[in-house]
């Protein structure tokens, strides 16, 4: 990371955060088309593959990590970046939002029990 800067926001714009959620549609769109390609024969994840596949495909200039309640702001923050500057964005939660997927995809092959109803860990 270059720098990190800890953002309070004085606008609430309906607009950017439109744009905001189409911009960043599009990378959740990305990130999910590849989950199953990381789950390998044994059960483990690939980390670097998965690494080495979501990050270079996604060009930004500039990356956004933020707490859950502040999903809005960062949204509507990309939107801003996008229409005001022509900066492009990836927002965190775009990758970290499928995680809960991945890990379901793994308990349903190798954690569900039997009658299908709960998991065994």
């Amino acid at each position: 990371m270059y720098r990190g800067f800890n953002l309070t926001l004085d606008f609430e714009n309906d607009f950017f955060y439109q744009k905001g959620r189409t911009l960043n549609a599009a990378n959740k769109l990305t990130v999910k088309r590849t989950l199953d390609s990381f789950i390998s024969p044994d059960g483990s994840i690939n980390g670097s593959k998965m690494q080495s596949n979501w990050f270079p495909q996604i060009d930004a200039d500039i990356f956004i990590s933020h707490s859950h309640r502040d999903e809005k702001m960062a949204i509507t923050l990309a939107g801003w970046l996008d229409e005001k500057f022509g900066i492009s964005t990836f927002i965190d939660s775009c990758i970290w939002g499928y995680s809960n997927d991945l890990l379901r995809q793994i308990d349903n092959k190798y954690c569900l029990n039997p009658s299908g109803e709960t998991y065994s860990y």
